[in-house]
Order: structure tokens, then C-alpha cells, then sequence
């Protein structure tokens, strides 16, 4: 076998491409190996964009461009072992058990997985059709996406809550033994877990005060905001236990925002056309009005939901009832309705906002802070002796971020959600 590469990539990721060489009837394959992800695109993995072509010419197997996932280094600790378990599984048997559920025709909400790896000894890889071979490309983070492209997500969005709810209420055995490895890790009887854990609630906590000069300190605004703050490690530690099945109770992406999708471009209009969901990581059972959440209220600004905030929500819900009718459910109020998606989502709405901070310190983050904040999100995720230790970073508070997170707490006032 010989390699022809461009950029050097780790053992794993030569082992994966042999096997997926094997299986599609490459008999000499060379691999020409390029950088897939720069800094901001991703906090606890690297990808790698590679051209599989057949050096021996009387082979069938014609050139196939596939995109590798795996760790940032060879020291893996057993946060980010889980997340790569959890997105194997989400690839090798959940996501193809919602495509038959919902009968989901080609092309899926999702890209097609090729190679995974569910070892938790071994540095992990997961291998994936490159969705830019059809002009797919990830948002830009910094633009704050306009009414079609949130439409297009919410909608792929409502097929993945929808083909999991109807799974769960059609085939709940099937449906709890494929779900129960997912989720987050936390050793809550390991003391330096907690205290790396308590550490990270403290620095959200103290991003508060970026809101001051808007909604100032003992203002009835800024003192119910420190309310859902103090709240937060309750919550948190509430997504890792698992929840009772329940309306809105299904899978959920759990990193869902505009990072974690591609879109689609008109190449003579420049108009989105189509979205794909990607990164499965932190795939669980959980309330599915979180992904809304994470996803509507960090990444839009109070002018557009100001105007299109009941659209979108009704678009959503729309499109998951008919993913419940295509999956047999006659009557998709039974599982879930609108007052019930409405309900839960407020309450999603306060977690979101504690996040808000994070989640706009990463999309208006430059090169060298991008890859700051992913060397210390490296560094947190490390478990035992691994850890430095320590806060894994500031949260800027640039005038940008400031009025992002203040127009989302204003915008929680207007509604009475606060």
C-alpha cells in the first residue's frame, strides 16, 4: 500500500481507510490526505478530507472522497471516549433504525458513515461521505443565519425528534437497548471530576456580569437571571441521569447549533437550499425542546425573532407531526403537542441561556482564540491524571457578545419567560 499525503495523519485514521479501501473494492489504494477542519470548527475532534484512488487500474473501484473524524491526540480521556461511543452508535444502529421508522428517503437528514469505531481502548475514527463533493459547507459562525437557513434546520431537526419519538412510542425495547450507552459521562463519586465540573459552573456564572451595564446589579432582571444561574448545576446534573419516556422525551443532538450543520447554496442565486445534521456526540435521551432551544436562541439576533420567533416554532412542530404520521402514528398529538413543545422549550430557554455566553464567545472567536478555546476544552475533557486542572477559559465580553446576551435576555422578558 502506498500513501501519498499532503499532511501526515495519525495510525488510526491509515487503519480506517484500509478497511473502507477493502470494502469498496480498492485493491491498491493511495491516499492523498489534507486538512478537513481548522480552528472553530470543532472543540473535541479533528477531521481530515481524503482522496481514495486505485493505483491498480484494472480495479473497478473508482476515486471516492471521504472525510475522517478522530481525536485531537493520542490522550483520550473518558469524556471524549464517550462522545465518539455515542456518535458510533448514533451512526452504526440509531440513525438507520429512524430512516426505516420514518421510511426517510435519500437524501437523509444526515451524511452517510462509511467506518466507526466503538472501541473505548483504542483512539476512536469514524469515517463519512464528504458532503462538499455536493457544495455542502458549514455556516459561517460569526453571521447570524438568516429565516431560510433556520427553516431548513429546524426542519431536519423535526425529522430526527420526530423518527426517534415514533421509534420510542413503536418499538420501546428495541429503542431503550440501542439508547442506553448514550449520554454524558460524569463520575459524580470522582472528587477531582466534580471539582474540574464546579469549576466550569463558576466561570459561567461569572460571565453575568457583562450584563450589567444594561440590566444592572439588584435590578429585578439581573436578579432573575442570577436565579437561573444559581439553577444551573441542578440542571446540568439533571441531563445526565436518564429521563422516564414522556412527551418531548426522545433523542436529542445535544450540541445543536449552526456549527454542527451544513448547508446547501443556489450557485447562481446564493439562496440556501438544504441542510444536513452532523456531529453526533453528545447524542442522548432528553427533552427534545433543548436542541430548539440551543439552537434558535444563541444563534439569532432580537430582530428576527422578533418577527419570525412563532413561524419558526409552528414550522418546526408541523414538520415533526408529519414525521409521525409517516412513521404510523395516526395521531401525533398523543405524543406530542404544540402547548407541550411550547411548554417544555421555555423551560429549555433558561438552560440556553446560561450557555448563551459560551456559545457566543465561540462564534465571534478569532483563529488563535478558536484554537485557545479548543486546547482548553482538550484540556477540561481530560479525566485523572491527565488534568492540569484549572478554569478552561475566559469568556470574552466583547460589545458583540454584550448585546447577543442581553437582547436574549430581553427577549425572555418580553415573552413572560423569565
Amino acid at each position: 500500500m502506498t500513501a501519498a499525503a499532503s499532511v501526515s495523519a495519525p495510525s488510526v485514521v491509515h487503519e480506517a481507510l484500509a478497511d473502507v479501501s477493502a470494502e469498496h473494492g480498492f485493491k491498491q489504494p493511495k491516499y492523498h490526505i489534507a486538512e478537513g477542519s481548522k480552528a472553530g470548527d470543532g472543540y473535541s475532534s479533528i477531521l481530515y478530507r481524503v482522496t481514495i484512488e486505485d493505483e491498480d487500474k484494472t480495479g473497478a473501484a473508482e476515486k471516492l472522497v471521504v472525510m475522517c473524524k478522530t481525536t485531537l491526540s493520542d490522550v483520550v480521556g473518558r469524556t471524549i471516549v464517550q462522545y465518539f461511543k455515542s456518535e458510533a452508535t448514533m451512526y452504526s444502529r440509531i440513525l438507520p433504525a429512524l430512516k426505516n421508522i420514518a421510511t426517510f428517503k435519500e437524501p437523509l437528514p444526515w451524511p452517510r458513515c462509511f467506518y466507526t469505531t466503538e472501541s473505548t481502548s483504542a483512539r476512536p475514527c469514524l469515517i463519512f461521505e464528504d458532503l462538499g463533493l455536493e457544495g455542502f459547507v458549514t455556516a459561517n459562525r460569526r453571521a447570524i443565519p438568516d429565516v431560510q437557513q433556520l427553516v431548513l434546520a429546524l426542519s431536519q431537526l423535526a425529522k430526527f425528534h420526530g423518527a426517534g419519538m415514533a421509534l420510542q412510542h413503536l418499538k420501546p425495547a428495541e429503542f431503550k437497548e440501542m439508547t442506553k450507552d448514550l449520554g454524558l459521562v460524569m463520575a459524580q463519586d470522582d472528587p477531582a471530576e466534580m471539582k474540574k465540573f464546579q469549576q466550569f459552573f463558576s466561570m459561567i456564572q461569572g460571565s453575568l456580569e457583562i450584563i450589567e451595564d444594561r440590566f444592572p446589579a439588584g435590578s429585578d432582571v439581573n436578579n432573575k437571571v442570577k436565579a437561573v444561574y444559581a439553577g444551573l448545576q441542578t440542571f446540568f446534573m439533571s441531563l445526565v441521569a436518564v429521563p422516564e419516556p414522556g412527551p418531548g422525551i426522545g433523542l436529542a443532538h445535544g450540541d445543536c447549533h449552526p456549527n454542527n450543520m451544513m448547508f446547501q447554496y443556489d450557485k447562481m442565486s446564493g439562496a440556501v437550499k438544504a441542510c444536513r445534521l452532523i456531529d453526533f456526540q453528545l447524542s442522548r435521551l432528553g427533552h427534545t425542546a433543548m436542541d430548539v432551544a440551543t439552537l434558535l436562541l444563541p444563534s439569532t439576533d432580537k430582530a428576527l425573532r422578533d418577527e419570525h420567533w412563532d413561524d419558526l416554532l409552528q414550522g418546526y412542530h408541523r414538520e415533526l407531526q408529519e414525521t409521525l404520521r409517516a412513521s404510523g402514528i395516526g395521531d401525533p398529538d398523543s405524543i406530542y403537542t404544540f402547548e407541550q413543545f411550547t411548554g417544555f422549550l421555555r423551560e429549555s430557554a433558561k438552560y440556553a441561556l446560561c450557555l448563551a455566553p459560551i456559545a457566543l464567545h465561540a462564534m465571534y472567536a478569532d483563529e488563535q482564540e478558536a484554537t485557545e478555546l479548543r486546547d482548553a476544552l482538550n484540556e477540561f475533557h481530560k479525566t485523572g491524571s491527565e488534568q492540569a486542572g484549572g478554569v478552561p477559559f475566559t469568556i470574552a465580553s466583547s460589545e458583540a457578545v454584550k448585546q447577543r446576551f442581553c437582547d436574549i435576555i430581553q427577549s425572555l422578558v418580553d415573552w413572560g419567560w423569565l
